[in-house]
């Protein structure tokens, strides 16, 4: 999710959980607004919690 806050984020990208840190690559062409966060959801899509996000530098190409 992201926007100008949190209020207004818009979802940008869903992935599966893959163990307890699930890596959530960024769309290619995304513009990131000021706020950018992430929520969990169970099985049936429900929203069962969330925060700010931790942004990690690309890794270097070989």
């Amino acid at each position: 999710m992201t926007g100008p806050d949190e209020a207004s984020a818009v979802e940008i990208a869903r992935v599966p959980r893959e163990g307890f840190e699930t890596e959530i690559p960024i769309p290619t062409g995304a513009t990131l607004g000021a706020y950018v966060g992430v929520r969990a959801m169970d099985a049936a899509g429900e929203v069962i919690g969330g925060g700010a996000a931790q942004i990690a530098a690309p890794e270097p190409s070989s």
